[in-house]
This record gives structure tokens, sequence and C-alpha cells, in this order.
């Protein structure tokens, strides 16, 4: 898609900030943090307002109550903002892992017109500046299943004490009705394991439970690159009548000293990774520049031979050393770009404002960010150090829960396995007399993270089909252990179920039902003769969800999950 700049017209939107000695208090809330609105009032987490329009609605929610911005109150057709700040939360000492901030939105709308917006944003530095990380406009109505976003914030928050903002601004509040939010939760996940399975076994007269999972993917460093960007080539900027400009990303002063998790203090940058859009300039400087206003140049380099429409290095003649106590910016400059061409290379968007997006027009005098005159993208450009110094985020251990069916009410840490670099697979055994023939057992597996005092223990990994994150055995201690092909049907029902299966011999049949805690919730024991047999289960007396049966029919066994729909 095709940019462009004037020259002529600079329209500057400054955003309304909130003093961080007026309205934001000193205490925090720890991670996890869950908003759900249940308590009636703004005042219980300690949200403040900025503005009007502000309000708990005890009537619409996910579920009820939520809160509103209803635009009525703002009153006037001209330009408004009004902001819900939330107390500042803590992730200090966090380095591991990633942090998420997931909520729903609903937009009441009256005129698709896309000028009213809802923007969300990040201030790690007491609320002087704030990272915009998420945006939603007033295209169409938004109920709040459609309205859920999940935004990962790892760069803004992690290692910090850091406030979320809630913006609602545009030019005409007519427009809209209301703004909606629920269910704010702000969390830190680790990477789990993948692939868990389990199976009875029986070797060299050892016997008992085999569970297998796959170590999730150790995560490479960010690419060794700083970038704001997606990664995603999707167009090009120029200005309107030609002539000479620079683009850059930049990072606050002391921001690298936590980017991504890591501390990027002591390193050199190697080259800047790039794409230009259309060529016809005269010349392009890769520059590298720190300060405010990007006021002094540490390094510049002509770009020879530069390619076009695709990625590519620029390696430099020398490493280039930068302070992380000072603004750090990275780009280029065009020279004598002809009018009607697009030199500059941008992502997808949205932008980062004020970060990944800006411009200057007039030799790094000053500058704005291309946002502000619309055009919400950030420049395809990145700094990449010349070597990786980090290792990667290592796991230490996996933990291995277990519950006994029908004894356990609960998952204990059962036994731990050590992570091994470079191992991919991994299984654990289980052995009698730690585990009773003809009972079943329930297993998970999570994976331990670490770095430096700080850990971070994943989710329960899933099974291979992603339905659970538990797998169950049925232990006996028979050595030619016959697996039985067993049918249900219906499956998922409503009210019963009919299990056929067939028997080898005349039998004594036990099939045992539990819910997914692991509870029993019905035994079904019959004796039956030879030859293909079935028995019905009626569920009409339990709520609906996942339930799993275990058959027993002499050495024949078999195990399976229905699923209750109503």
């Amino acid at each position: 898609m095709r940019r462009l700049v004037s020259l002529i017209v600079i329209i500057l939107f400054i955003l309304t900030s909130v003093s961080a000695n007026s309205t934001i208090s000193a205490d925090t809330l720890e991670i996890p943090f869950l908003e759900d609105w249940s308590s009636g009032s703004l005042d219980t987490n300690g949200w403040q307002v900025e503005g009007d329009g502000w309000l708990i609605s005890n009537d619409v929610g996910d579920p009820s109550p939520s809160v509103e911005f209803r635009a009525e109150l703002v009153g006037g057709e001209s330009g408004y903002t009004s902001v819900l700040v939330s107390k500042p939360l803590s992730a200090k000492e966090m380095l591991t892992g990633d942090i998420f901030l997931d909520y729903n939105v609903r937009l009441d709308n009256k005129n698709g017109t896309g000028q009213e917006h809802l923007f969300i944003e990040i201030s790690n530095d007491g609320g002087d500046n704030w990272i915009q990380v998420a945006q939603t406009d007033n295209v169409w109505d938004i109920d709040f299943e459609d309205g859920f976003n999940h935004v990962n914030i790892t760069s803004q928050s992690m290692d910090t004490i850091f406030y979320i903002r809630f913006r609602a601004t545009g030019s005409n509040p007519a427009d809209i009705e209301s703004w909606f939010l629920d269910n704010i939760h702000v969390y830190r996940s680790c990477t789990p394991p993948t692939n868990l399975e389990g199976e009875y076994f029986y070797e060299n007269q050892n016997w008992g439970a085999e569970i297998c999972w796959e170590a999730p993917e150790v995560p490479v460093r960010y690419g060794g690159c700083l970038y704001w960007d997606n990664e995603v080539y999707a167009g090009g900027v120029g200005l309107t009548d030609g002539g000479n400009f620079s683009i850059a990303q930049r990072w606050d002063a002391g921001q690298l000293k936590n980017w991504h998790g890591e501390d990027w203090s002591g390193l050199s940058l190697g080259s800047l990774l790039l794409v230009l859009n259309e060529d016809g300039f005269d010349e392009v400087i890769a520059k590298i520049w720190c300060g405010p206003n990007a006021d002094s140049l540490l390094y510049e380099q002509e770009i020879v031979d530069p390619e076009i429409g695709e990625w590519f290095s620029v390696p430099f003649d020398e490493p280039v050393e930068f302070d992380t106590d000072e603004e750090l910016w990275i780009g280029y400059t065009v020279i004598n770009q002809p009018a009607g061409m697009f030199p500059a290379g941008n992502d997808e968007g949205p932008a980062v404002t004020g970060y990944g997006d800006m411009i200057s027009t007039d030799g790094g005098i000053s500058w704005m960010a291309v946002s502000d005159v619309g055009i919400d993208n950030n420049w395809v450009v990145h700094a990449c150090i010349s070597q990786d110094p980090w290792p990667s985020p290592p796991i230490s251990h996996f933990n291995v829960y277990r519950q006994e069916v029908g004894v356990d009410d609960e998952y204990g840490l059962y036994n731990t396995v050590n992570f091994e670099e470079g191992v991919m697979s991994y299984c654990y055994q289980d052995f009698a007399p730690n585990v009773s023939g003809g009972q079943t057992y329930n297993y998970k597996v999570t994976a331990n993270w670490y770095k430096e005092n700080d850990t971070c223990e994943s989710n329960p990994s899933l099974t291979i089909d992603m339905f659970e994150n538990f797998v169950t055995v049925l232990v006996t201690d028979i050595e030619n252990q016959e697996s039985t092909e067993v049918t249900l049907y219906p499956n998922p029902f409503t009210t019963s179920t009919t299990i056929t299966y067939n028997l080898q011999q005349p039998s004594t049949v036990q099939i045992s039902i539990f819910n997914h805690l692991g509870k029993q919730v019905e035994l079904i024991q019959q004796t039956q003769s030879q030859g293909k047999q079935q028995v019905s289960w009626d569920a009409s007396g339990l709520p609906s969800g996942v339930y799993y049966f275990r058959m027993q029919a002499g050495e024949q066994v078999a195990s399976g999950k229905m699923v209750v729909v109503r």
C-alpha cells in the first residue's frame, strides 16, 4: 500500500497523560490480577478516572457487572478523551515467561465512522509516557465474545511496575452509545510441554504406568535484534513532493535494560536489517542515534546496492556501542526521493505510536509519528547485535502430578524429571508397588522454567488430541494385557449412550465411570457370555461435561471418553 506524508501539513495529536504525582497511587497490585467488577465499584481495586463517562454498569457484563464508558456523559461534538487507569501492577523480578493482558470489550455503536476509539496503553515510567498495545474502533457493534482480546505485554511490563490505561477518545461522542470492559486479566504464562500420552506397561516382570511428553521448544533470543514492527513487510511510504527524509524506531532511556526480559547493557550493534519498498533515490544512509529527539548521531554508513522489496542486511563496518541509560534510535536517511515514490518499507500495523513510526523531514531537527497523520504502521527496520550473548532461557525440570482415581480428591506433585539440553522426548514410568493392579491413575506434566532467582511453572501439557491436560492409565498386573475395542453410540449424547464390545470368553464385566476430576460417579458390574455385548449408561442425573470409563473383563481392558451435552 502506498502512503504519502505531506511536508506542509503536520497534524500533532497529543496524548492526554495521567500525572504520576496527581492521580496514580503508590501501592501496587500483584500479578496475576483479575478485575471482573463483581464488587460493583471502581474503588475496590483502585481504578482512577481522568475525564467523564466512566461508571459501573450493573446490567451489562460477561457476566454482569462491567465497567462502561457512556458517551452521552461526555457531551458536545468536539474531540474528547477520557481515561480509566489501573493501580500500578508489579512484575518486578519476573524474568522468564510472557505476561499477557486479556480483556473483553463490547461496543454499542450508532454510526460506523471508525473515528471513535478505545486505546489500550501501558506505562512503565509512572505514567509519564504511554505505549499503545491494542486498539478498537467504532466500525460496527461488538459483543463480549467477539471482543475478547489477548495481548502480549511482556516487553512493556517484564520486571517492572506498570500501569494499564483504557483511553476512550474520538471526534464525535454522538456516534457511539457505550464501550464496556470486563474480565481484565493480567498474568504470566510459560510455555508448557506438549503431546502428553500414557499407557500401561509390563516389561521383565516390572509393570505400571508410563507417561510420555514432548519438551517445549526452548525459545531463541528475540532474534538478537531490536524492533517494534511485526516483521511482516506490507508496503511503503514516501514524501508527496519528494526530497530528503529520515525514518526511525526508538527506545526510551532505560527501556533496553529490560527488553523482552533481557538487559541490553554493554552490547554493541553489528548490523541493520530492513526492507526498502522502491528505489529511484540518490542514496540511503543507515544511521544510529541516541538522546532525546535523536540529537546525537552515533554511527552512519552508506547502504551500497540496496535490495528492493525484500529483507536484506547491512553489516556495519565497526560495532556500534550504545548506552541503555539514553534513548536509542535506529533507522536510515533517504536522499533525493523523487516525487510519487514510496521508498520507506512499513509493516501491516498497527503502529506502536511514538516508537516504531518516527519520521523527520527537516534533517533530524524535529521528529513526529507518522501514525499521527493517519499512517498506522511501523517501519520495517531492525538493529541487530553481532552475536547472541545470552543462553536460551532454560528449563530446569518437569513436574509430574498424579491423582489416584477414587482415592485422591486432587492432584499432588508426585515426582520430577530433569530437563536435558537437546532432548525433546521424555517418558516417566510409575512402577509397582507405587501403583496397584486394577487401579486407575491420572497424570499431569508441567515445565519449570528458571532464570537467575526467578522460576515459572507452565500450565499442564495437553494430550496429543489437544482435548485434555491429563492422561488416564488403567494399571493391571497382567503381562499380556489385551486391549479391547469399544464403541460408544451416541457420543456426544444428551441422556444415555450404549457401550458395545466383544468378550473372548464368559466374564464378569466391570465398567467404572469417572467425572473430569477423577471421581467415580457410577460402577456397572454384570456377568456376560462370550461374544458381542453391550451396556447402556444413563447420565440424565449428571451435569454436562466430559466423563471417562474403564472396563475390565478378565484380561480384557479398555478405557475411553464420553461427552454429555445439553
